[in-house]
């Protein structure tokens, strides 16, 4: 074990804490999240683009 490195327990511990997570992460409830985060990207740009030129039209 190397000691000479400045927090290296903490650091193996957050390597080790990643690993963990890594291996279960269930990436099919993200690819739901991801395209409804998709479509209300799409959805507040398209309404920031109407307000921009509804606020150019009106002035």
């Amino acid at each position: 074990m190397r000691t000479d490195i400045p927090y290296y327990s903490q650091i193996v511990s957050v390597i080790g804490t990643i690993r963990c997570i890594k291996w279960n992460l269930d990436f099919t409830y993200f690819r739901k999240w991801k395209l409804i985060g998709l479509l209300l990207g799409v959805m507040a740009g398209l309404g920031a683009i109407g307000l921009f030129l509804s606020v150019e039209f009106f002035t």
